[in-house]
């Protein structure tokens, strides 16, 4: 593994805590588990939903892929789900890096995965879906949809891999929409996402979710510090 893939700084200005409003958590997800697979290490917090793919803990960090050409991913439930009904909008916050291949330290071209996404209880249903996709010049896009054949918005904004990104996922329960933050200020100010969609096809979720996609390829998603909890004001 490339060196500057095992090293996790995040920007000034992200805190993987409770949002100011004073919401609870719904999940606080350090990964401080052992090396190995998500769905073993962690006992029963994170349950395999599709398939049999390479999603691990390593040094307390979750690894995503490499793709092998296969699709699965697994999910971790919600805490306080009694007090789900009162949501109008949650969030994810995380630590994100896409890792380029081990041995050359490039990406390979036209990459395509997911990265993060929210499920019904049964995780069935998928919705706030977070994709990457990597370009020609070495950098890639993020992108979202409401879900599997929903039409994929991709932010304007392009990132370099093996640098690691705050990254703020929002989904709106009562709209469909989802919106994108990078980088929030030192303040913990989001200013403007760098992407919006929206599905009106709406699904209350209960679980977030991790996946392995089968383009992604020999890319490697290190995520960590994953934080969900209501966003904005709860009803």
């Amino acid at each position: 593994m490339a060196l500057a893939c095992s090293l996790l700084a995040l920007p000034a200005g992200f805190a993987a805590a409770p949002a100011a409003n004073g919401s609870w958590s719904l999940i606080e997800e350090t990964f401080s588990y052992p090396d190995g697979l998500l769905t073993d290490v962690s006992g029963t917090a994170w349950r395999r939903q599709l398939g049999n793919v390479s999603i691990t803990v390593e040094s307390q960090v979750a690894i995503v892929g490499p793709g092998d050409g296969s699709e699965g991913y697994v999910t971790t439930r919600f805490a306080a789900l009694g007090l789900k009904e009162n949501l109008i909008a949650v969030e994810a916050r995380f630590s994100l890096r896409l890792c380029g291949v081990p041995v050359s330290g490039t990406l390979e071209r036209g990459a395509l995965g997911t990265v993060l996404q929210f499920t019904s209880g049964d995780g069935k249903q998928r919705r706030g879906r977070l994709f990457f996709r990597t370009l020609l010049d070495g950098t890639y896009q993020l992108g979202s949809s409401g879900k599997t054949t929903g039409a994929t918005v991709w932010s304007s904004r392009t990132f370099a891999a093996d640098t690691t990104y705050a990254v703020v996922l929002v989904y709106e329960i009562t709209t469909g929409q989802t919106r994108l933050w990078i980088d929030p200020d030192q303040n913990g100010q989001l200013g403007s996402p760098v992407l919006e969609s929206i599905n009106p096809n709406l699904t209350s979720p209960e679980r977030v979710s991790l996946q392995v996609s089968a383009q992604m390829g020999p890319h490697r998603l290190r995520i960590d510090d994953l934080v969900v909890q209501p966003f904005g004001e709860i009803k």
